[in-house]
């Protein structure tokens, strides 16, 4: 539980930012909320990623043709950072949020998303050293006790931010520096039913 409390106590200074303008940096640009892209594939001009504390963020290529945001930071003493990116919500019909993550070394994430009213969702997936395409069931994401929701549930209509975060439950046990690489970033509708079984007799 004190795990949870500390990764959202963090990212609480990152939903407070996300009320205010951060300078652009190379390929970002303000897009007005209503024309966000629902899929973040980074082969274009990208709203801006927010992080806490501030890291560096810069859309790479990682094969010809192929580009992701790589988001690098240095742990030093603190145990959590964080990165949002805008997204546009998601209809009424979608299941799961999908991504593709890779990580410099394998380590958990808390992924999940931030409502309008700063009301905070996420459940833990790992990444590793090879590109992985992650599934996250919205309905699988759980609230944080530190923002209280006014409804108590997630409303999907209301998603703004896509967040991921990184905790060190050992504080003297971190790497000197943490590479995430991310690309393919949409929300996906329920998956049809199967067609009927025509030989069924």
């Amino acid at each position: 539980m004190w795990k949870w409390i500390a990764v959202a106590a963090l990212i609480y200074g990152l939903v407070g930012l996300l009320v205010a303008t951060a300078p652009p940096r190379p390929a970002q640009v303000d897009i007005p909320f209503e024309q966000l892209p629902h899929v973040l594939d980074f082969e274009h001009p990208y709203p801006g990623a927010l992080t806490i504390p501030r890291a560096h963020t810069e859309v790479v290529e990682v094969s010809p043709g192929q580009h992701a945001l790589q988001w690098s930071f240095k742990p030093g003493k603190l145990q959590v950072h964080s990165l949002a990116l805008p997204c546009a919500p998601p209809s009424p019909d979608v299941r799961e949020l999908v991504l593709m993550v890779k990580a410099d070394s394998e380590l958990e994430l808390h992924i999940g998303v931030i409502e309008e009213d700063r009301s905070l969702y996420a459940t833990l997936r790992t990444a590793g050293s090879e590109p992985r395409e992650i599934f996250v069931p919205l309905a699988e994401l759980q609230p944080s006790e530190r923002f209280s929701d006014e409804n108590g549930q997630l409303d999907r209509d209301q998603i703004r931010h896509i967040v991921l975060a990184w905790h060190n439950p050992r504080p003297k046990d971190v790497p000197s520096q943490i590479e995430v690489w991310v690309d393919d970033i949409r929300f996906e509708p329920q998956a049809p039913p199967p067609p009927p079984d025509l030989f069924m007799p």
